[in-house]
């Protein structure tokens, strides 16, 4: 089991990560956003974020609590790794594309079958950005939310997800089986219910914007929970 969260407010991105460390305290895995700059930070346990806290990128170094948008994911085991490393913890990376994952995909040996064995690792995660990599490169139709939903479509299983596209610096959320639930007007959102949060529809991809969470495409669930 796994949680996945955000927010564009550092103080309630701490409380989310809070509760989501009931989710699994194996590893922690942040990606931090400010305009066109962003770093992430990946650790095995947990970690105290501590608004005072330095991130590298490249040699710039900034303060946590001065970024923009705050992305998480806390993870449990989900496989035979007992000990965490990075290649292991969320979020993975494939060319411009940042996948945080809650659920567990039943295809991804299927699906990682017609990728480069660089694109991927043995997390069944991991495949997502490949996919999205490999759309991005060979689809002449330069559209990201048509990569994202055709992906999104391919995957059997159940997941709760954020994208961040390094280039766009879009952050999507999506889910198909596993719980998302979002304030539509803040941008906050969890793997777990809050106050004031909605949970968000199956087969919806959805983008944070500066009026909130916007709709702004479909694709086809494939969980073994949900029923059209």
């Amino acid at each position: 089991m796994c949680g996945i969260f955000g927010s564009n407010d550092f103080k309630r991105y701490v409380k989310l990560y809070d509760q989501n460390k009931k989710r699994g305290n194996f590893s922690f895995g942040g990606l931090f956003i400010d305009r066109k700059m962003h770093a992430i930070v990946k650790t095995p346990g947990t970690i105290v974020l501590n608004k005072n806290l330095e991130l590298k990128y490249k040699k710039k170094k900034k303060a946590i609590a001065t970024f923009n948008i705050f992305l998480g994911h806390t993870q449990a085991p989900t496989s035979s790794r007992r000990t965490a490393s990075q290649d292991v913890i969320h979020p993975f990376i494939c060319g411009d594309w940042n996948v945080a994952h809650n659920g567990v995909l039943t295809n991804d040996k299927m699906l990682k079958k017609g990728l480069a064995k660089s694109y991927y690792n043995e997390v069944d995660s991991s495949v997502i950005p490949g996919l999205l990599h490999v759309c991005d490169r060979t689809t002449k139709k330069k559209d990201e939310i048509f990569c994202i939903c055709r992906v999104l479509s391919k995957l059997e299983g159940t997941f709760g997800l954020w994208i961040f596209n390094a280039v766009t610096q879009n952050v999507y959320l999506a889910r198909s089986g596993s719980t998302l639930y979002a304030d539509i007007l803040t941008n906050d959102f969890s793997s777990l219910p809050n106050k004031g949060f909605e949970l968000l529809k199956e087969g919806t991809l959805y983008l944070l914007t500066t009026e909130g969470v916007t709709v702004v495409g479909e694709f086809k669930p494939n969980s073994p929970f949900f029923s059209s």
